[in-house]
C-alpha cells in the first residue's frame, strides 16, 4: 500500500524543521523582577538586573508575577541581506498556563511573546554587526509555579523554504477535505508527490536542498495549474480578528497588555503580508493604548486610514444585553461611537457582539437609531439542542425594526461555531457547509485569530510560529491553489459579507415568520 497521505505528511514536516537555515544560542541575559507592570524598560545601567540564562527557572517568588528580560542582540558576519529573528519559548510548550510578554526593540514596543507567537522578527535585510537592544516585559500567567525559560535563539529564515512548506501544507490540507474519489484530490496529491520528487533530501543539509525546494515549489505550482478546474461561486470573506475579554481570568492590568501585545502583533503582520485585514471592536481597549501606548495607537491610525485596519462594533465593550437597562445600552453606542470619530476617524456600521449570551429584543432599534446596519454574534450556535434556522436574516424588534443579522458559522471541535477561526482546508470548506443561508447569498464570514492567548488551541504550525502567522501564510497559499469554493478574500468592510443577493427571511424577536 501507498500510503501517500501519511508519506507527504512526513515529508511536509521534514520541509518545516528546515525552515530555520541556521539557528544561534543567545543564552544569556538579565533579568529584572517586577511586582506589578511599569510599561517602561528600565535603564540598562539599573542596578536591579542580575544575570540569567536559557534553562533557568523564574516566576517562583509570588511577589513578582512580572520579570523583564533583556540583552543585545549582534547580526553575525555571513548573516548579511538574510531575514533575521530571535526566536523565544518563555516556558515548555506544554505548559498549562503558557507566559506572554511585550518584545521591545530599542526601547520601542514591537510585539507580542506568546505559546503561537514565538519570533520577534528584527530585520528584513540584516547587516552585519548591526545591533538590537531587546527587552521582554513578561508575565508568568494565571497559575502560580516556576517556569523555565525554554528557548532564545538567533534564527535565519529561509523564506522560500517556509512559502513551499505552506503551499505543501495547504494542498495536502485539501486533498484530506475531499472524498476520496474526488478528482481535485488526486490532482493534488499527483502534484505533491511530483513536488517531492525534487527536493533533495541528502544530508547533510546545505545549499543543495535549498536549491531544491525552489524548484519544488515551482514544480508544485506548475503541476496544480496544468488542469483547469470548473469555475465556483462560493465566497469566503476572511477577517482576521482578536476577540479580548476585558474582565474575565485576569486583572484589568492584564486586559491593557494584552491589547498592547494582540494590537501590536497585528502591526508587525500587516508589514509582512500586504493584503491583510484586520478588525477589532471595543473602545475601552483603544483608550488603554492611547493611555499606555501611544506609538502604539500612532499605527493602527495609519493603518485605519489605509483601510487595512476596520474599526467596527459600536459600542464602548462587547455588553451583556439581557439584565442591561435600556439607558445603559443606549449610552454603550453613544460613547463608542464617538470615541471612534473623535479618535480614530471611523465609526462603523456592525453591532460586533461574538461572545456574549443572549440579546435583548430592544436592540434591533437600539442599533438602528445609533446609526449602525448590521448584527453579528455566534453565541446563537452554542445551544446544544435546537439549530437555529437562519445564518444570514432580517431580525425584527419587540417594535417592528429589522436589521440584518449574520452569525458567523466557522466549525471547531465542539458542537457549536466560533469567532476564533482559523484558515485550515477544512475550517474553510466546514464555514460554507454549515452556513444555513445559501438561498440568499454566496458569501459567508470568517473571522480568524486569537486575542487571548491563554485560552487558544493549537493550530497546525512550523517550528516556531502558528496563530496569526501560520493562517496569514496559509492564507498566502490559498491564494494559489485549487479549492472546493471560489475565492478566500479580504474585504474592506466585515458588513459587505452581509450583503444579499435575494431577501433574506425575518425572524421575530416573539418568534419566527
Amino acid at each position: 500500500m501507498r500510503f501517500p497521505l501519511e508519506r507527504l505528511g512526513q515529508r511536509i514536516n521534514e520541509i518545516g524543521g528546515h525552515i530555520h537555515r541556521e539557528t544561534l544560542p543567545r543564552r544569556d541575559w538579565m533579568a529584572l523582577p517586577e511586582e506589578w507592570s511599569s510599561g517602561l524598560v528600565p535603564a540598562p545601567d539599573d542596578a536591579r538586573w542580575r544575570p540569567f540564562s536559557v534553562g533557568q527557572w523564574w516566576g517562583q517568588d509570588e511577589r513578582s508575577p512580572w520579570i523583564w528580560f533583556r540583552r543585545e542582540i549582534t547580526i553575525p558576519d555571513g548573516w548579511g541581506g538574510r531575514r533575521v529573528a530571535l526566536a523565544i519559548r518563555l516556558a515548555e510548550a506544554e505548559s498549562a498556563s503558557y507566559p506572554e510578554a511585550l518584545a521591545y526593540v530599542d526601547a520601542a514596543a514591537r510585539q507580542g511573546i506568546d505559546r503561537w507567537h514565538s519570533l520577534v522578527y528584527l530585520q528584513d535585510k540584516a547587516r552585519v554587526g548591526e545591533r538590537f537592544d531587546v527587552a521582554l516585559e513578561t508575565w508568568r500567567g494565571r497559575e502560580s509555579g516556576a517556569r523555565r525559560f525554554a528557548q532564545a535563539d538567533l534564527v535565519w529564515i529561509d523564506e522560500e523554504t517556509k512559502a513551499f512548506y505552506f503551499d505543501a501544507s495547504v494542498a495536502l490540507e485539501v486533498a484530506q477535505s475531499l472524498p476520496e474519489q474526488d478528482y481535485v484530490r488526486t490532482h493534488l496529491i499527483d502534484a505533491l508527490e511530483a513536488a517531492f520528487l525534487v527536493v533533495d533530501f541528502r544530508e547533510p543539509i546545505g545549499d543543495a536542498f535549498y536549491a531544491s525546494v525552489r524548484r519544488a515549489r515551482r514544480t508544485l505550482g506548475d503541476e496544480i495549474d496544468a488542469v483547469p478546474l470548473p469555475p465556483r461561486h462560493e465566497r469566503i470573506c476572511a477577517v482576521g480578528h482578536a476577540h479580548i475579554d476585558v474582565a474575565w481570568l485576569w486583572p484589568l492590568s492584564q486586559t491593557r497588555q494584552k491589547a498592547a501585545r494582540t494590537f501590536s502583533t497585528v502591526l508587525r503582520l500587516m508589514e509582512r503580508y500586504p493584503r491583510y485585514h484586520f478588525m477589532a471592536s471595543q473602545a475601552q481597549l483603544y483608550q488603554y493604548i492611547a493611555e499606555d501606548y501611544p506609538e502604539i495607537l500612532a499605527g493602527i491610525k495609519q493603518r485605519v486610514r489605509q483601510g487595512r485596519w476596520e474599526v467596527n462594533g459600536g459600542t464602548w465593550v462587547e455588553m451583556d444585553t439581557n439584565t442591561t437597562g435600556g439607558e445603559s445600552l443606549v449610552r454603550q453606542f453613544l460613547y463608542g461611537r464617538r470615541f471612534f470619530r473623535e479618535v480614530l476617524g471611523k465609526e462603523g456600521d456592525i453591532l460586533w457582539l461574538p461572545d456574549v449570551f443572549g440579546y435583548s429584543g430592544a436592540l434591533p432599534q437600539i442599533i438602528k437609531r445609533a446609526g449602525l446596519s448590521y448584527f453579528m454574534t455566534t453565541k446563537i450556535s452554542w445551544s446544544q439542542y435546537n439549530r437555529f434556522p437562519y445564518d444570514t436574516f432580517y431580525w425584527k424588534g419587540i417594535d417592528g425594526t429589522r436589521v440584518l443579522t449574520h452569525f458567523v458559522t466557522a466549525p471547531c471541535d465542539q458542537w457549536f461555531y466560533t469567532y476564533n477561526g482559523d484558515l485550515s482546508p477544512s475550517v474553510v470548506m466546514g464555514t460554507w457547509a454549515e452556513n444555513r443561508s445559501k438561498d440568499v447569498t454566496d458569501e459567508v464570514l470568517l473571522t480568524y485569530g486569537w486575542g487571548m492567548a491563554e485560552a487558544a488551541l493549537p493550530p497546525r504550525c512550523w517550528k516556531g510560529e502558528g496563530g496569526w502567522p501560520s493562517f496569514l501564510a496559509r492564507l498566502a497559499s490559498f491564494w494559489a491553489l485549487p479549492t472546493t469554493f471560489s475565492d478566500v478574500w479580504m474585504p474592506g468592510s466585515a458588513g459587505n459579507a452581509c450583503r444579499c443577493g435575494r431577501e433574506s427571511s425575518t425572524w421575530n424577536t416573539t418568534g419566527a415568520r
